[in-house]
């Protein structure tokens, strides 16, 4: 899991600032915010959401199985969010920062495996991409959904195919529980965080 770990430091990307309330719930809505938007995310039954241990990596939010620690087993599931400034403004070139990012940090096999399109149950669309060939031989899935002034992101981490493929259900799940608010006072976020 070290190399995870380690894989997360080459990640240079903004990450929203989150409510001073620590969560750790099964099941439980969580939120980033920052001063422009929101979004929130639910783990499914049985997994916890935790707004604290990726904290030290500038990761908003994290999901692991109950029972379990964020990190230590042969998958990690997380959100990130990156402002639409400077060079990066689409998803495409979000894409093409992260390949040139691995490639940069001595991982020069990094590849885009396949990208498609999906439907989340809110009906926004979400762009997901899969890579592969890190140094380490790790398995990745991530989840864009565009918004106006950021890109948001749900990661899907493995350290082999077989953490990757079972773990990819709950990527779904959790994907599909996004919903964007531009107004953080709304009635939503008050409901989810009552959660």
């Amino acid at each position: 899991m070290k190399k995870i770990l380690s894989l997360l430091l080459l990640l240079e990307l903004s990450s929203a600032s989150l409510p001073g309330l620590t969560e750790k719930l099964s099941g439980a809505c969580g939120i980033v915010t920052n001063q422009e938007h929101a979004f929130s995310m639910t783990a499914p039954k049985g997994w916890i959401i935790d707004s604290e241990s990726g904290k030290k990596f500038r990761i908003g939010l994290v999901f692991y199985p109950v029972g379990t620690e964020w990190g230590k087993g042969d998958m990690m599931l997380y959100v990130r969010t990156r402002p639409k400034i400077g060079a990066v403004k689409t998803i495409d070139q979000q894409i093409e920062f992260t390949l040139n990012d691995y490639h940069a940090h001595g991982h020069p096999n990094y590849k885009l495996e396949e990208k498609t399109t999906y439907k989340v149950s809110n009906g926004s669309l979400a762009i997901i991409a899969k890579f592969s060939g890190d140094s380490w031989n790790n398995y990745e899935m991530i989840g864009y959904l565009d918004e106006e002034n950021v890109i948001n992101f749900l990661v899907l981490n493995a350290r082999n195919k077989a953490a990757f493929d079972t773990s990819q259900e709950t990527f779904f799940q959790i994907l599909d529980s996004y919903r964007h608010v531009t107004d953080v006072s709304s009635e939503y976020l008050n409901q989810c965080k009552e959660k």
